[in-house]
């Protein structure tokens, strides 16, 4: 039984190893630009309302789902992840990402439900904590608040609706109060990334918009004399561009959080 165990710690080493090389990201990288080409993408779509293809739809939510059960998986092995070694910053973030890949995934199952022309129910979502996420005092304190002057209306709504399923740990301490009160941290945290990255694509539209305004007119002028041609940036020039942007702005954040 030991040379069994050995033997499995052994290929999991192995594949942990091979799946850390360029070569195999590379190969996965190609994989799934082949994918997207199949389904006549360039990029994975982030707007769900701009989507009318089921199997786009379908395509995003298991990526998705891949990109949160890794999230979990990390803050569930104490190896990989913990208070202890590094900080709640780094745990309380990764904890965060894996709440906005559950609300994402909430946008995209309610577009599918929508265009196949079913019902999606309405849950009231809650922030859950994975893992070793469950040591931050926002968790603890979680349940520890006292009860709210206007707890019986939340308790009369929280009834009458249906709620997202919780973990059988937290399932006898959970208030319908506390409940209520995460689902708002939440939906205002979804709500300010959101105005963040629409506020950062509005900037790059008005940058090139008075770009263009600019030589339009400086084009009458010089008309007598040559033309001028303007090249207009297409709309992947201007996803990378907010890309690299995102990017820097989360390298900054990962260098000061390294600080």
């Amino acid at each position: 039984m030991q040379d069994y165990l050995r033997e499995i710690e052994g290929t999991l080493a192995r594949k942990s190893e091979r799946q850390s090389t360029l070569l195999y990201k590379l190969a996965k990288r190609k994989a799934e630009e082949k994918r997207l080409s199949r389904l006549g993408l360039r990029y994975i779509p982030s707007n769900p309302l701009e989507v009318t293809d089921v199997k786009v739809i379908k395509f995003v939510l298991f990526k998705i789902k891949q990109e949160l059960g890794n999230a979990i998986a990390m803050l569930r092995d104490p190896s990989v992840l913990s208070i202890e070694c590094h900080g709640e910053i780094a745990v309380r973030a990764k904890n965060d990402e894996a709440n906005q890949l559950i609300s994402k995934k909430k946008m995209w199952e309610r577009r599918l439900a929508v265009i196949n022309g079913q019902k999606y129910p309405g849950q009231r979502c809650q922030k859950l904590f994975f893992g070793c996420a469950a040591g931050l005092p926002e968790a603890q304190q979680k349940t520890q608040k006292l009860e709210t002057p206007t707890e019986n209306e939340v308790v009369n709504d929280w009834e009458s609706d249906s709620h997202c399923s919780i973990s059988s740990e937290e399932e006898a301490t959970v208030k319908p109060s506390d409940l209520y009160i995460s689902q708002l941290t939440v939906q205002t945290s979804e709500n300010a990334l959101r105005a963040e990255e629409m506020e950062s694509e509005r900037k790059l539209r008005m940058e090139y918009f008075h770009g263009k305004c600019e030589e339009s007119m400086k084009r009458p002028r010089e008309e007598a004399n040559f033309v001028v041609d303007v090249v207009l940036p297409s709309e992947e020039e201007l996803r990378k561009k907010l890309f690299d942007t995102k990017k820097q702005r989360l390298m900054e954040r990962i260098k000061t959080l390294n600080e």
